[in-house]
């Protein structure tokens, strides 16, 4: 890239000014740069939209996009009751803000995960920190759709795939193993057939596509038949499995 030979009129830098301010605003001490020339680390800008024909989905996925400044180094994920109630937590993940969706629950085709209700008002809250520790939020008020009376599938075309779960039957611990094609939020759930809540067992950001092995503590689960759902920023496969 060329650069303008300006060599010091007022308002102008020289070719070598810029290029070391490009190298410096790229590496990690970008907020320490600020710093020491007197600037400002400016926040992260939360921004919030409702997928269009969200409702009309094959998986009957429920999706925001989750727009961003950014320059946000990690962004938090909320669902709230319209009195501030907390129903779910992404937790702080790394990266940029990008989708996400509620998807229909595994067990129920007329309910979606994490016991939300169609035609209920509810509220989503983006929260992001910048690389400089500045946090900013904004809400979104939505209210999910009936879901269709036809059904529709528990799940889509995903870009991963659960290669093994063992032992089924299952104890004290259960091995999942899957591979993914793309980075994302995962979630491993078990959802009783009969009665009873739905039971998170583990959460984090996959950074990388690849193939991993997650031994998952099982011990208070209670016995019974269940539904073994991973859920991959809102895409879900789901299999049959028993605890003893």
């Amino acid at each position: 890239m060329a650069y303008s030979g300006y060599t010091g009129s007022d308002g102008a830098f020289t070719a070598c000014q810029i290029t070391r301010m490009l190298n410096t605003l790229s590496d990690i001490n970008y907020c320490s740069y600020l710093a020491q020339v007197g600037g400002v680390c400016p926040p992260p800008m939360a921004n919030i939209h409702v997928f269009p024909d969200e409702s009309v989905s094959e998986d009957c996925s429920y999706c925001f996009q989750l727009m961003a400044s950014m320059n946000e180094e990690k962004y938090k994920v909320e669902i709230l009751t319209m009195n501030d109630i907390l129903i779910y937590n992404h937790g702080w993940t790394p990266g940029t803000a990008r989708t996400f969706c509620i998807s229909r629950n595994p067990k129920y085709s007329s309910a979606y995960m994490y016991g939300l209700q169609a035609n209920t008002n509810y509220k989503l809250r983006l929260s992001l920190i910048s690389p400089c520790d500045t946090e900013t939020a904004e809400e979104y008020i939505f209210k999910l759709p009936a879901l269709p009376s036809g059904g529709c599938l528990i799940e889509t075309a995903p870009q991963y795939e659960l290669t093994s779960y063992y032992p089924n039957p299952f104890a004290s611990s259960l091995t999942v193993e899957y591979d993914t094609e793309v980075a994302g939020k995962m979630d491993i759930f078990l959802f009783p057939s009969g009665s009873g809540n739905e039971i998170l067992l583990s959460s984090e950001y996959i950074s990388q596509p690849g193939s991993y092995q997650e031994v998952l503590n099982t011990s208070a689960v209670p016995t019974g038949t269940y539904f073994l759902a991973l859920s991959l920023d809102g895409v879900i496969i789901s299999r049959t499995t028993l605890k003893i």
